[in-house]
């Protein structure tokens, strides 16, 4: 549980932060008037769009969006925390945070349960170098992990005995703790425990902090077999989340970010064989099904995957299984294809660091990927297997939330299948449906605009964000029309929640004072895209007069097509449906 700082610390670490200095401490800024501008450091760019206002504090990417105060440049920078960057700059600016909350036990809970793991690593390790570990090290070595590396990565050994590691941790630990971490497990029909991982080879896994979690063991080669799993993984615990977890980043994650390139690989040696060879900005996924938090947690270091899984078709599926995420997520996507009967580990072993490079020199875009995948599958001389193709690559297209990917993905797509581009882009907006994001860079414009013309619903609702933090009165419009709730989209909908807070209790609302509210980075965008470029204040009464109505009158018509459907399901089932049509009618005539 984190420490509870008030907001006139937080105010006090960000006076005493220049975020121009935070900066130019990672790269060099250029002064532009008002501002101090740069190549952006979260998406590859070749004219300068990252820009930071030392007056206000602030730093706004006009081109991929990010944007915050120091607090949130450091969380994305360095991917750690809200929390963490706090203790960072405060500890910079000599200032001393009061201790962690949370009861003494909690803390004591969680600091042995860190200490058990890393207990858990040693012993592994110690084991890997006595004669019962022989076989183990030559695995090792059979696959060229080299001594260093085996050390780098904590490397260890499980031995044979169903209690040898149950043995030595309970002198230390309570077996009650030792069992929510995974390393040992009841017995059924006796007292006792007995150890998870027995005769494996040991691959610890790291948070990106560096502290172990978690373990992966594989069996051991003369074992392996129908009745004896290849890898047992630790169970969820509350240390360990498969899902949020990359392996290796703990060691990879600087020279990432300094890429701004990660290499994403399937597994473990394969991300300790690239590691071995000199790549360093290596993680494995742990399999081959990538999940949103894993992506975000990418983004934190990087604006661009390189995808390199093994060359069978089934590695093939499972990399376009994990496209959505990313491209969600906003990250470039590019995929290494590995000859056929190769994986990363074994074509770096036998074909040597170079060969590997090259590849990664090769890689394809996605879109050129997903093609090639699909071509192979469907017959491209039929219009059926044309309409297959293209309309699988619009679903993962629409994916990004990119107006430049998109457009891409429909030029690529209309010349390689022959379909005109103004049918794929209509085809687009019938997946996408009505609502066009907002795009980055461009609020006031397309604002203005809107309230002439009228535009999409997620747009109407960010207008809304920039008016409020404009006008006291636009605030009190929001407070006595709206609730935080009649917002669907979720950034919009924390934001509004913070700024009626706000309102309510009768502080003042100004943007730079609310990016210390938010956590998170969307939000810390959204609120950056309007301090950095303020929507036009002489009108900002009417304007949102008629943007609340809009979403008023949104929320009437969804309401109306909820009560049709009950209506409906009511009547089949024979319920009373009277009321609902009651309401339902009040609408109509009320709308």
């Amino acid at each position: 549980m984190g420490v509870f700082i008030s907001n006139q610390l937080l105010d006090r670490i960000l006076a005493e932060t220049d975020l121009v200095e935070l900066v130019s401490s990672y790269f060099p800024l250029k002064k532009a008037g008002r501002n101090f501008r740069a190549l952006c450091p979260f998406h590859p760019e070749k004219t300068p769009s990252f820009m930071v206002n030392r007056e206000k504090q602030i730093y706004k990417c006009f081109g991929c969006g990010k944007g915050g105060n120091a607090f949130h440049f450091l969380m994305e920078k360095e991917g750690i925390p809200f929390q963490e960057a706090v203790e960072t700059l405060a500890r910079k600016a000599n200032i001393v945070l009061p201790e962690r909350k949370g009861t003494p036990r909690e803390k004591e809970n969680r600091e042995e349960m860190f200490a058990a793991m890393a207990f858990a690593v040693a012993y592994y390790r110690e084991q890997l170098s006595k004669p019962a570990g022989e076989g183990a090290l030559a695995y090792l070595r059979k696959r060229n992990i080299t001594d260093a590396t085996a050390e780098k990565f904590c490397l260890g050994y499980a031995p044979k005995g169903w209690e040898s590691f149950y043995e030595r941790g309970s002198r230390k630990f309570k077996p009650s703790l030792l069992e929510k971490l995974g390393l040992i497990v009841p017995r059924e029909k006796a007292t006792g425990y007995y150890d998870r991982f027995r005769n494996r080879v040991m691959f610890p896994i790291f948070d990106p902090r560096g502290r172990a979690i978690g373990f992966s063991g594989r069996a051991m080669p003369e074992e392996e077999g129908p009745d004896t799993p290849k890898y047992v993984n630790s169970p969820e615990s509350p240390l360990f989340n498969k899902s949020e977890i990359l392996y290796g980043l703990n060691f990879s994650r600087g020279e990432i970010a300094r890429q701004n390139r990660a290499i994403v690989c399937e597994g473990h040696m394969d991300m300790i064989a690239i590691d071995q060879a000199g790549f360093g900005n290596g993680a494995a996924a742990q399999g081959t099904s990538f999940t949103p938090a894993q992506a975000r947690l990418l983004k934190r270091y990087c604006s661009e995957v390189v995808f390199a899984f093994d060359a069978d078709s089934a590695g093939q599926e499972a990399t376009l299984r994990s496209f959505e995420p990313l491209l969600e997520t906003g990250l470039d996507v590019r995929v290494v294809v590995v000859p056929e009967g190769y994986d990363p580990d074994l074509l770096i072993r036998e074909k040597g660091a170079e060969a590997f490079r090259q590849l990664l020199d090769g890689a394809v875009e996605l879109v050129d990927f997903q093609y090639e995948v699909l071509r192979k599958k469907n017959d491209l001389g039929t219009l059926a297997g044309r309409r297959a193709v293209a309309s699988q690559m619009l679903l993962t297209a629409q994916k990004s939330p990119s107006d430049i990917v998109r457009d891409a993905w429909i030029q690529k797509i209309a010349k390689t299948l022959d379909i005109p581009e103004a049918t794929l882009r209509a085809e687009m907006r019938r997946i996408r449906g009505a609502y066009r994001p907002f795009a980055s860079g461009d609020a006031g414009s397309r604002v203005r605009e809107g309230v002439r013309e009228g535009f999409a619903l997620k747009e109407t609702q960010r207008a809304i964000v920039g008016y409020m933090l404009q006008s006291e009165e636009v605030r009190e419009l929001v407070n006595e029309h709206l609730t935080p709730d009649d917002f669907d989209d979720t950034v919009c909908r924390v934001v509004v929640g913070k700024i009626l807070s706000l309102h309510q209790r009768g502080h003042k609302v100004k943007g730079e004072s609310l990016l210390r509210e938010v956590t998170e980075g969307n939000e810390a965008e959204l609120i950056a895209q309007f301090v950095m470029e303020p929507l036009e204040a002489g009108r900002c009464v009417e304007a949102t007069k008629g943007l609340i109505q809009r979403m008023l009158k949104e929320k009437q018509l969804r309401r109306r097509k909820e009560l049709q459907e009950k209506i409906a399901q009511t009547q089949k089932e024979g319920g009373d449906w009277q009321s609902l049509l009651a309401e339902y009618h009040a609408l109509t005539r009320a709308g």
